[in-house]
């Protein structure tokens, strides 16, 4: 692959990444832009060119998706297995243990996927 190439494949990841931010309410053109941004970024991996830039569209990407997904990053206290949620005012309702992992039920989100291996957990909104 060319410079040349690897540039007009990064204008395309940008431009997929600026849709589906557009979009980002529409999860079916959201998730096919983010599929399209990834591919291309795919694609580029054999290439020595613009690795920081590719460093930075693949963390864009990341923000983009937990974001748009309603991902809660959560990080185990240093001094015990207890997790420090990020600060809400949300009540926690209870929390429950569904195999190994747990989820958090509050007056508005359910947040799952918790376990000890895992730093990422899946906020859902509840309905009113």
């Amino acid at each position: 692959m060319t410079q040349d190439d690897a540039t007009r494949t990064l204008l395309e990841v940008r431009n997929h990444l600026e849709e589906a931010t557009r979009y980002s309410v529409n999860r079916e053109v959201f998730s096919e832009h983010i599929m399209k941004a990834e591919q291309k970024l795919a694609s580029l991996e054999s290439s020595q060119f613009f690795l920081q830039d590719r460093i930075k569209l693949t963390q864009d990407i990341d923000v983009l998706k937990k974001q748009v997904n309603g991902v809660v990053s959560i990080a185990p206290s240093a001094d015990s297995q207890w997790y420090t949620l990020p600060s809400s005012k949300d009540s926690v309702i209870g929390v429950y243990e569904m195999g190994q992992k747990f989820a958090i039920v509050t007056n508005t989100r359910v947040i799952d996927g918790i376990d000890s291996e895992q730093k990422q957990a899946m906020s859902t909104p509840l309905l009113p």
